[in-house]
């Protein structure tokens, strides 16, 4: 079964998260790699299972509560029953290292379980400070398990001078890419402060407006900066494959920045497909945060 459930993790982060992937086989020792295959399985059954339609808030809430319940029981080494194949991973996770799971516990999963738990007592309209929060617990989540598996001594203090940094921001860009997804299903990822600021009216946007334009403009900016201000934590990583998996995380997100800036920022593009010229744009991308973080 264990075999089995390590195939269906690796399958399925060769499908869902071709980067990451890529990076894990080739960056990577084989018992790491496992690591990070269980725990993106893991954390991908948590992402899938809550984007149900079927479920309530108050469901899906439950459903949170039951599996942090869950994991707390096996790192605490307490009987465990029935558990599904999914969880199961977290148990293997342990068996593997149990100094990396724990921290792995730490970093990411209780850090991706609180953001869900934040994101679904949401308010209509977020403040800048929770858009900062909930970006700093999604995506220091996905920074972090990079991090771990590559080097698990790295410092606390450099993990979450990322989180904070880097891994923010591209939790941000993340959520500018896909904004005209999410509009559709009334989530509005603005801040009070900017839709004030820029004088947004958040029940008629779309492409022709200017003011969304002007905020689009001015977050690519922030996003950029948080970016910027996280090259010291970078640079400060104790090996070159750290460095290099980080510097391919930055430009991945960095490009969609690019390409934002390339659309004269509007949010209404689809982002999921590039130009060629922005397909040329990209090696560019990659090829200035590699020399520039890395060597």
């Amino acid at each position: 079964m264990e075999d089995i459930i390590l195939k269906r993790a690796k399958e399925t982060s060769k499908k869902e998260n071709k980067l990451a992937y890529i990076l894990a086989k080739n960056l990577v020792a084989k018992r790491m790699q496992k690591m990070a295959f269980l725990v993106y399985y893991f954390l991908r059954w948590i992402d899938d299972t809550l984007d149900q339609g079927y479920l309530t808030k108050r469901q899906k809430l439950k459903f949170l509560r039951k599996e942090r319940k869950a994991i707390e029981n096996i790192f605490s080494d307490k009987q465990v029953e029935n558990l599904n194949e999914y969880e199961t991973c977290i148990l293997l996770m342990k068996k593997l290292d149990s100094k990396v799971a724990y921290k792995m516990k730490k970093y990411v999963l209780d850090n991706y379980l609180t953001a869900f738990e934040f994101e679904l007592k949401r308010p209509r309209i977020v403040t800048k400070k929770w858009l900062l929060k909930y970006a700093y617990y999604v995506g220091g989540s996905f920074a972090n398990i990079g991090i771990l598996v590559l080097n698990p001594d790295v410092d606390a203090k450099i993990m979450n001078g990322i989180s904070k940094t880097v891994a923010s921001a591209s939790d941000l860009a993340h959520l500018l890419r896909d904004f005209r997804k999410d509009i559709r299903n009334s989530q509005i990822n603005i801040s009070k402060e900017d839709i004030e600021k820029f004088n947004i009216n958040i029940n008629n946007m779309n492409e022709n407006s200017q003011e969304l334009r002007n905020f689009t403009r001015s977050q690519v900016g922030e996003i950029e900066s948080l970016f910027w201000s996280g090259e010291k934590y970078i640079k400060s990583l104790p090996n070159i494959k750290l460095k290099l998996a980080a510097a391919l995380f930055v430009s991945k997100y960095r490009f969609v920045l690019a390409k934002i800036r390339n659309r004269d920022y509007n949010l209404f593009s689809n982002y999921d497909n590039n130009t060629l010229l922005e397909n040329i744009m990209r090696i560019g991308i990659i090829f200035n945060d590699v020399s520039r973080l890395v060597f």
